[in-house]
Protein backbone atom coordinates (compact mmCIF):
# COMPACT_ATOMS: atom_id res chain seq x y z
CA UNK A 1 0.00 0.00 0.00
CA UNK A 2 1.03 3.45 -1.15
CA UNK A 3 1.93 6.14 1.64
CA UNK A 4 -0.70 7.80 -0.19
CA UNK A 5 -3.26 5.54 0.74
CA UNK A 6 -1.98 5.16 4.26
CA UNK A 7 -2.17 9.06 5.08
CA UNK A 8 -5.30 9.47 3.41
CA UNK A 9 -3.94 12.24 1.15
CA UNK A 10 -2.42 13.24 -2.71
CA UNK A 11 -0.09 15.97 -1.74
CA UNK A 12 3.38 14.83 -1.42
CA UNK A 13 4.01 17.71 1.04
CA UNK A 14 1.58 15.72 3.58
CA UNK A 15 3.78 12.56 2.66
CA UNK A 16 7.37 14.32 3.50
CA UNK A 17 5.72 16.41 6.70
CA UNK A 18 4.69 13.09 8.13
CA UNK A 19 8.08 11.36 7.37
CA UNK A 20 10.26 14.27 8.55
CA UNK A 21 7.96 15.23 11.87
CA UNK A 22 7.33 10.93 12.82
CA UNK A 23 10.59 9.77 11.85
CA UNK A 24 14.19 12.02 10.61
CA UNK A 25 13.74 15.18 13.50
CA UNK A 26 11.61 13.07 15.65
CA UNK A 27 13.46 13.50 19.07
CA UNK A 28 13.40 9.43 20.56
CA UNK A 29 14.24 8.66 16.73
CA UNK A 30 17.08 10.89 17.12
CA UNK A 31 18.15 8.92 20.52
CA UNK A 32 17.44 5.86 19.08
CA UNK A 33 19.91 6.15 15.90
CA UNK A 34 22.44 8.38 18.33
CA UNK A 35 22.96 5.23 20.96
CA UNK A 36 23.35 2.31 17.52
CA UNK A 37 26.24 5.20 15.82
CA UNK A 38 27.46 4.81 19.74
CA UNK A 39 27.22 0.98 19.02
CA UNK A 40 29.01 0.86 15.61
CA UNK A 41 31.86 3.00 16.39
CA UNK A 42 32.64 0.85 19.60
CA UNK A 43 32.29 -2.28 17.37
CA UNK A 44 34.05 -0.76 14.33
CA UNK A 45 37.07 0.41 16.30
CA UNK A 46 36.25 4.05 16.68
CA UNK A 47 34.30 5.36 20.13
CA UNK A 48 37.33 7.20 20.76
CA UNK A 49 34.97 10.65 22.00
CA UNK A 50 32.77 8.51 23.83
CA UNK A 51 35.78 6.78 25.93
CA UNK A 52 37.33 10.41 26.62
CA UNK A 53 34.21 11.55 27.70
CA UNK A 54 33.98 8.53 30.22
CA UNK A 55 37.34 9.35 31.43
CA UNK A 56 36.06 13.23 32.20
CA UNK A 57 33.14 11.57 34.24
CA UNK A 58 35.47 8.95 35.93
CA UNK A 59 38.44 11.01 37.14
CA UNK A 60 38.60 14.97 38.42
CA UNK A 61 42.40 15.44 38.35
CA UNK A 62 43.49 16.96 35.39
CA UNK A 63 47.00 15.26 34.83
CA UNK A 64 45.37 11.56 35.39
CA UNK A 65 42.91 12.46 32.33
CA UNK A 66 45.94 13.41 30.30
CA UNK A 67 47.28 10.23 30.77
CA UNK A 68 44.06 8.40 30.34
CA UNK A 69 43.45 10.06 27.02
CA UNK A 70 47.16 9.32 25.77
CA UNK A 71 46.13 5.39 26.32
CA UNK A 72 42.87 5.75 24.20
CA UNK A 73 44.33 5.18 20.63
CA UNK A 74 45.32 2.33 21.72
CA UNK A 75 43.03 0.65 24.44
CA UNK A 76 40.18 1.05 22.35
CA UNK A 77 41.29 -2.14 20.29
CA UNK A 78 40.86 -4.30 23.52
CA UNK A 79 37.65 -4.05 22.23
CA UNK A 80 35.15 -6.35 24.64
CA UNK A 81 32.40 -5.23 22.09
CA UNK A 82 33.47 -7.08 19.65
CA UNK A 83 34.86 -10.17 21.04
CA UNK A 84 31.29 -10.56 22.37
CA UNK A 85 29.84 -9.74 19.64
CA UNK A 86 32.22 -12.09 17.77
CA UNK A 87 31.47 -14.73 20.14
CA UNK A 88 27.86 -14.83 20.30
CA UNK A 89 27.50 -14.79 16.78
CA UNK A 90 27.49 -18.82 15.67
CA UNK A 91 25.18 -18.92 13.00
CA UNK A 92 27.55 -18.59 10.17
CA UNK A 93 30.34 -20.50 11.70
CA UNK A 94 30.32 -22.67 8.80
CA UNK A 95 28.89 -21.84 5.45
CA UNK A 96 25.02 -22.33 4.55
CA UNK A 97 23.72 -24.96 2.15
CA UNK A 98 21.24 -22.73 0.09
CA UNK A 99 19.98 -25.10 -3.08
CA UNK A 100 17.22 -24.26 -5.60
CA UNK A 101 15.04 -27.35 -7.46
CA UNK A 102 15.89 -25.96 -11.22
CA UNK A 103 19.03 -24.49 -12.27
CA UNK A 104 21.18 -24.96 -8.82
CA UNK A 105 24.48 -24.30 -10.80
CA UNK A 106 23.34 -20.78 -12.23
CA UNK A 107 21.99 -20.20 -8.67
CA UNK A 108 25.40 -20.95 -6.90
CA UNK A 109 27.28 -18.80 -8.88
CA UNK A 110 24.71 -16.06 -8.34
CA UNK A 111 24.97 -16.83 -4.41
CA UNK A 112 29.38 -15.88 -5.38
CA UNK A 113 28.60 -12.98 -6.96
CA UNK A 114 26.17 -11.66 -3.82
CA UNK A 115 28.65 -13.09 -1.44
CA UNK A 116 26.55 -14.18 0.54
CA UNK A 117 28.15 -16.39 3.27
CA UNK A 118 29.84 -13.00 4.07
CA UNK A 119 26.78 -10.93 3.67
CA UNK A 120 24.87 -12.82 6.32
CA UNK A 121 27.72 -13.58 8.88
CA UNK A 122 27.55 -9.96 8.89
CA UNK A 123 23.85 -9.93 9.46
CA UNK A 124 24.31 -12.53 11.96
CA UNK A 125 26.92 -10.08 14.10
CA UNK A 126 25.34 -6.64 13.81
CA UNK A 127 21.68 -8.21 14.63
CA UNK A 128 23.62 -9.43 17.83
CA UNK A 129 25.21 -5.66 18.06
CA UNK A 130 21.45 -4.04 17.65
CA UNK A 131 18.87 -6.66 17.55
CA UNK A 132 18.11 -5.19 13.91
CA UNK A 133 19.34 -4.71 10.67
CA UNK A 134 18.07 -4.06 6.91
CA UNK A 135 19.27 -6.45 5.17
CA UNK A 136 18.63 -4.91 1.15
CA UNK A 137 19.09 -6.05 -2.14
CA UNK A 138 20.45 -3.84 -5.04
CA UNK A 139 22.42 -3.90 -8.17
CA UNK A 140 25.89 -1.34 -8.61
CA UNK A 141 27.74 0.01 -11.85
CA UNK A 142 31.07 -1.57 -11.51
CA UNK A 143 34.68 -1.50 -13.59
CA UNK A 144 33.40 -4.71 -14.82
CA UNK A 145 29.60 -3.77 -15.55
CA UNK A 146 26.18 -4.01 -12.99
CA UNK A 147 26.78 -6.48 -10.78
CA UNK A 148 24.09 -7.65 -7.98
CA UNK A 149 24.94 -6.77 -4.09
CA UNK A 150 23.59 -7.15 -0.39
CA UNK A 151 24.11 -3.83 1.83
CA UNK A 152 23.97 -4.27 5.46
CA UNK A 153 22.37 -1.36 6.53
CA UNK A 154 22.83 -0.18 10.32
CA UNK A 155 19.84 0.61 12.40
CA UNK A 156 21.67 4.20 13.03
CA UNK A 157 21.18 4.86 8.98
CA UNK A 158 17.11 3.86 8.22
CA UNK A 159 13.73 4.30 10.17
CA UNK A 160 11.65 1.56 9.71
CA UNK A 161 7.98 3.15 8.99
CA UNK A 162 4.80 1.29 10.60
CA UNK A 163 1.27 1.71 9.78
CA UNK A 164 0.54 5.56 10.45
CA UNK A 165 -2.82 6.57 12.36
CA UNK A 166 -5.93 7.39 10.53
CA UNK A 167 -9.56 8.86 11.24
CA UNK A 168 -10.62 5.80 12.46
CA UNK A 169 -7.70 3.94 13.58
CA UNK A 170 -5.41 4.00 15.71
CA UNK A 171 -1.01 3.62 14.36
CA UNK A 172 0.61 0.19 14.39
CA UNK A 173 3.63 0.29 15.50
CA UNK A 174 4.56 -3.14 14.77
CA UNK A 175 3.20 -3.04 11.06
CA UNK A 176 6.24 -2.23 8.85
CA UNK A 177 4.79 -0.02 5.20
CA UNK A 178 8.44 1.32 4.57
CA UNK A 179 11.97 2.61 5.01
CA UNK A 180 13.41 5.39 4.99
CA UNK A 181 17.39 5.15 4.17
CA UNK A 182 19.99 7.51 5.07
CA UNK A 183 21.56 8.49 1.71
CA UNK A 184 24.00 10.96 3.71
CA UNK A 185 27.65 10.16 4.22
CA UNK A 186 30.00 13.00 6.12
CA UNK A 187 31.11 13.96 2.34
CA UNK A 188 27.60 14.84 1.14
CA UNK A 189 26.22 16.53 4.20
CA UNK A 190 23.10 19.32 3.06
CA UNK A 191 23.86 17.88 -0.39
CA UNK A 192 20.33 16.48 -2.01
CA UNK A 193 18.62 13.97 -2.51
CA UNK A 194 19.55 13.29 1.18
CA UNK A 195 16.72 10.13 1.57
CA UNK A 196 15.19 6.92 -0.50
CA UNK A 197 11.94 6.07 0.77
CA UNK A 198 10.58 2.41 -0.06
CA UNK A 199 7.39 0.43 0.40
CA UNK A 200 5.62 -2.31 -0.97
CA UNK A 201 4.33 -0.10 -4.05
CA UNK A 202 6.99 3.15 -4.70
CA UNK A 203 10.00 4.37 -4.14
CA UNK A 204 11.36 7.80 -4.16
CA UNK A 205 13.92 10.33 -3.13
CA UNK A 206 13.48 13.61 -0.84
CA UNK A 207 15.86 16.29 0.18
CA UNK A 208 17.80 17.56 3.28
CA UNK A 209 14.28 19.22 4.34
CA UNK A 210 12.40 16.18 3.63
CA UNK A 211 10.38 17.57 0.70
CA UNK A 212 9.31 14.62 -1.59
CA UNK A 213 11.14 15.10 -5.16
CA UNK A 214 8.18 14.57 -6.86
CA UNK A 215 10.07 13.54 -10.01
CA UNK A 216 12.32 10.51 -8.84
CA UNK A 217 8.53 8.85 -7.73
CA UNK A 218 8.38 5.78 -9.59
CA UNK A 219 6.27 2.58 -8.45
CA UNK A 220 7.59 -0.70 -7.53
CA UNK A 221 5.63 -3.19 -9.48
CA UNK A 222 6.83 -6.32 -7.74
CA UNK A 223 4.66 -5.27 -4.70
CA UNK A 224 7.55 -6.36 -1.81
CA UNK A 225 9.85 -3.56 -0.70
CA UNK A 226 13.58 -5.49 -1.71
CA UNK A 227 14.72 -5.36 1.59
CA UNK A 228 13.97 -7.30 4.64
CA UNK A 229 14.45 -6.18 8.05
CA UNK A 230 16.31 -9.05 10.28
CA UNK A 231 15.37 -8.98 13.76
CA UNK A 232 15.95 -10.82 16.85
CA UNK A 233 12.77 -10.41 18.04
CA UNK A 234 9.43 -10.93 16.21
CA UNK A 235 7.76 -7.13 15.64
CA UNK A 236 4.37 -7.83 17.88
CA UNK A 237 6.57 -9.16 20.94
CA UNK A 238 8.13 -5.44 21.34
CA UNK A 239 6.50 -2.00 21.29
CA UNK A 240 7.81 -0.81 17.78
CA UNK A 241 9.88 -2.16 14.66
CA UNK A 242 13.43 -1.21 15.90
CA UNK A 243 14.53 -1.93 19.28
CA UNK A 244 15.14 1.13 21.79
CA UNK A 245 18.17 0.43 23.51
Amino acid sequence: MSLFQLLGTTDWGVVGKHLKTKYVENIAEKARRDRAQRRDAFYDGGGDLELENLVDTAFKDPLTKELRKDLVAYAKWNNLTFALVKQKSTVYSMPAARRVKTDDEKFQRFLDMLQMDDAMREVNRRVTLHEDVLLMYRVRDTPRGRRPVVDVISPANFWAIHKPATATKTADRTLLVGFIIDQRSTETKGVDPAFRVWTDDETFLMDTECRVIVGSVEPWSLGRMPAVLATTRLPATKPALLADH
